[in-house]
């Protein structure tokens, strides 16, 4: 074989690798784009927590020994009082427990599920 046929079959084998290169890398940039694309699912929007503000007579640190609605404050007062020194009455949020569904139908109804 000549010198030019010999490069020119390896300019030809040349050409046909970039070209399978190039194919490939233009998959791999289609699947990152495709990837990129993608959602991630938003999770449901939870319910939001009830609180209410109560007074808690009780030692500062350990749980309390006493709670008041919030516009009882005096009857928390004297009842920290009469237990005597160290009791203190603190502003404190207490979470709401909504009642299931079943309960709150039955209690409607005038009738308790035995």
């Amino acid at each position: 074989m000549k010198k030019t046929a010999v490069k020119k079959t390896a300019t030809k084998a040349a050409k046909k690798t970039t070209k399978k290169v190039a194919k490939k890398t233009a998959k791999k940039a289609v699947k990152k784009a495709a990837k990129k694309t993608v959602r991630k699912r938003t999770s449901r929007a939870k319910a939001p927590i009830r609180m209410k503000l109560v007074w808690a007579v009780g030692k500062p640190g350990l749980t309390p020994t006493a709670m008041y609605a919030y516009p009882d404050k005096s009857h928390a007062e004297r009842h920290a009082d009469k237990l005597g020194e160290g009791f203190m009455v603190m502003k404190m949020r207490v979470t709401m427990e909504d009642p299931p569904e079943e309960e709150e139908a039955a209690d409607a109804a005038g009738t308790a599920k035995a």
